[in-house]
């Protein structure tokens, strides 16, 4: 397995894998998802690989793209109570299921927390859905604990 930054060569691999995450979100929390046949277009693909404020990593095995993570350097503004930060917020992040349990995902953090440490990022941040058990259970094992919890309540229960 090889973890390695990103290049144009892995447009077709990370439109693959994002539609995958797409479509894993989708089935859990339909109310929640629009299923799409492009999360990035190509050209959003391409700037992310030429950002500075971004990173993209991706994660092989014999070769073959089986997972990405997403970076983006935040800069939290902070408030009259909350601190400001420079956050290094994982945006997306998806392995294949045929590569899974095989350290894929903490490699690709590790690259992801690397790079927050080269960006000198004074966190490394992220949103999990609840429903996302084993990535909740891989954050946690890496170190990364919850902070806050964002709750809601339906109000209308007619589909929009």
């Amino acid at each position: 397995m090889k973890i390695r930054r990103a290049v144009p060569a892995d447009l077709p691999a990370l439109q693959w894998l994002s539609r995958l995450n797409n479509e894993f979100h989708a089935k859990q929390a339909p109310e929640h998802f629009h299923r799409v046949e492009e999360v990035y277009a190509d050209a959003q693909w391409q700037q992310l690989l030429s950002s500075r404020e971004h990173a993209v990593f991706v994660g092989e095995a014999e070769g073959v793209v089986l997972g990405f993570a997403l970076m983006q350097l935040r800069h939290d503004s902070g408030s009259v109570q909350v601190k400001a930060k420079k956050i290094a917020h994982l945006a997306g992040i998806y392995v294949d299921g045929q590569a899974r349990g095989q350290g894929m995902g903490k490699g690709l953090l590790q690259a992801c927390e690397a790079w927050g440490i080269e960006k000198e990022a004074d966190e490394l941040g992220l949103m999990v859905w609840s429903f996302n058990q084993a990535a909740i259970r891989l954050y946690e094992g890496l170190g990364i604990h919850e902070l806050h919890r964002q709750m809601r309540k339906p109000l209308r229960t007619e589909k929009l």
